[in-house]
């Protein structure tokens, strides 16, 4: 039988009473867990959330990943986490094999690493929605790598404040999902965000599909304009070709 607990919280909560909710939850072995913080925090998870083998979907919103060791969830498959400052150690920390049989990683609206380093042979699904930095608004002059050799899918989405994505190696990818929009001072001009979309379809000529959506639209129009012929794998939504 199948256990899920959601706690939509806030600031305002009892970190320690908070914390006794998550041993609770974790002791009835909670497979689907989500955690929600309407915004950034320090409030700090108690260490049992990040060692244990009941998971299998994990939502993490808002909270401080504050690991004092190495993470292990054994059994966990869908890791969302959203509105987090990430760094690559904790990505690292997160992928280092003591999560043997997750397949879907999301990142919402996260910032701060600088290169994505998948190279589990479990995870098949990335998602990036959205990059933006809430302490500094100078995302616009980052540049992120992503070598995930074994992924299958690729989805970047919503509002992508960076200057390039740069694919180091993701060979083994099948589809990919593009429907972003670039936000900044950099991208008071067309061309950069032109220079970004041709990079992802030069670089994904492999993939059996590319899906553009409707917010590279206008991005679409502009290199069309310019002579741009896209290949036979990438697919536009109906909006787009309206």
């Amino acid at each position: 039988m199948q256990q899920r607990s959601d706690n939509h919280s806030s600031n305002r909560l009892n970190p320690r009473m908070f914390n006794n909710w998550i041993r609770h939850a974790i002791s009835c072995n909670v497979e689907e867990l989500n955690l929600e913080f309407p915004c950034p925090t320090e409030f700090r998870l108690d260490q049992s959330i990040f060692i244990n083998s009941c998971f299998t979907d994990l939502k993490l919103a808002g909270c401080k990943l504050n690991p004092s060791g190495a993470i292990s969830w054994k059994n966990l498959r869908s890791l969302s986490i959203s509105y987090l400052k990430l760094d690559e150690d904790l990505i690292v920390n997160i992928l280092s094999g003591r999560s043997p049989v997750l397949e879907t990683l999301e990142l919402n609206l996260c910032y701060g690493y600088r290169r994505l380093n998948i190279t589990s042979k479990s995870v098949k699904n990335l998602v990036i929605f959205g990059y933006k930095d809430y302490e500094l608004d100078r995302s616009v002059d980052d540049v992120i790598e992503i070598n995930a050799p074994n992924i299958q899918s690729l989805t970047i989405q919503y509002e992508i404040n960076l200057l390039k994505i740069l694919f180091v190696d993701v060979s083994s990818l099948v589809k990919a999902d593009l429907n972003y929009i670039c936000k900044g001072i950099r991208y008071r001009h067309t061309t950069p965000k032109e220079e970004m979309l041709k990079g992802f379809i030069m670089n994904l000529s492999h993939v059996k599909e590319i899906k553009i959506g409707f917010f590279c639209s206008e991005v679409v129009s502009c290199l069309q304009a310019k002579g741009f012929i896209f290949p036979s794998n990438v697919k536009f939504s109906e909006v787009i070709e309206n």
